[in-house]
């Protein structure tokens, strides 16, 4: 007896390419347990067969393949509303795997075979760009004049459109977006960068003025308070100079008054020196003549 395992099975898609499943424990990973009720709908029929499939299984507490797959299906789709995704469909550039190699049939048929292709054709043929009228007025509204501008936004982007001549053929206006056909953003975007260039020069050169106009006034104060605080300071020396002046006349007037005081005591020193000499000289003159005198005196008494 001859047993063939078959560990693969392939399966052509409708728009893929042959994909190969392993088929290893495939009917255990895949057995999905009759529910309770099933099974008890079985007992109760008057047919003997699903009486007898009903004593035959048991019931299983076990969630079945479908609910798993439902409960998972449903937690996808709550994340997936709560998250603005972003679908990135990856490609292999050649089957050998290595960098710098790129086979165009290789890619094509990938492409071809993930419905890419498809993708673009119908996306091409209907209205690819699609924007809320709030987001395309909040951001085209600056290429229209002010008092062109209303609340509405609405009215403001049939202005818009209407300044730029966009066909109607050409755009499709929702209840709450806006519908483009493929390449008509981009004209709006070239216009949208073309204004923003130009508000960004005039600002550029209305700042440039501002600088300009703060240095100056800036400079104005800043040689005002240079001034000032030279003007401060040379007062400050004046006075400090007028000070030491007036120190040095007083400490010159000390040293007048000193110097005149010893010349007068060195004047009244040689003054009494002179007069004590002349009284000594006449001192000197009188005592002879006193002897003289008394001689004579001492003469006539003895005779």
């Amino acid at each position: 007896m001859l047993i063939i395992v078959l560990k693969e099975m392939g399966l052509e898609h409708l728009l893929f390419a042959m994909v190969l499943y392993d088929t290893v424990e495939f009917l255990e990973k895949n057995r999905d347990p009759l529910h309770s009720e099933i099974i008890q709908l079985f007992s109760l029929c008057n047919n003997q067969l699903p009486q007898l499939f009903a004593s035959k299984i048991q019931p299983s507490q076990k969630q079945s393949v479908i609910t798993k797959f439902k409960d998972q299906l449903f937690k996808l789709m709550q994340q997936l509303e709560s998250t603005t995704p972003y679908f990135v469909r990856c490609t292999k550039p050649n089957s050998k795997k290595v960098s710098g190699e790129f086979e165009k049939d290789l890619v094509s048929e990938q492409l071809r075979c993930c419905g890419i292709l498809e993708v673009v054709r119908i996306s091409r043929s209907g209205y690819p760009t699609r924007m809320i009228h709030q987001e395309f007025t909040r951001r085209y509204e600056i290429l229209l004049p002010e008092n062109s501008i209303c609340q509405d936004p609405l009215n403001t982007l049939i202005a818009i459109l209407q300044k730029f001549d966009i066909q109607p053929e050409m755009y499709q206006v929702g209840y709450t977006k806006l519908f483009f056909r493929a390449g008509q953003i981009g004209a709006l975007e070239d216009v949208r960068g073309e204004t923003l260039r130009d508000t960004l020069q005039i600002q550029k050169c209305f700042r440039r003025h501002l600088a300009r106009r703060g240095f100056h006034k800036l400079k104005v104060g800043s040689t005002a308070l240079q001034s000032y605080v030279r003007g401060e300071i040379g007062r400050r020396e004046y006075i400090a100079l007028l000070k030491l002046k007036q120190q040095v006349a007083e400490q010159k007037m000390e040293e007048a008054v000193l110097q005149l005081q010893s010349v007068i005591r060195g004047w009244m020193v040689r003054k009494h020196f002179s007069n004590s000499q002349e009284l000594e000289q006449s001192n000197a003159r009188e005592k002879p003549e006193m002897m003289i005198s008394e001689m004579q005196s001492k003469e006539w008494l003895s005779i």
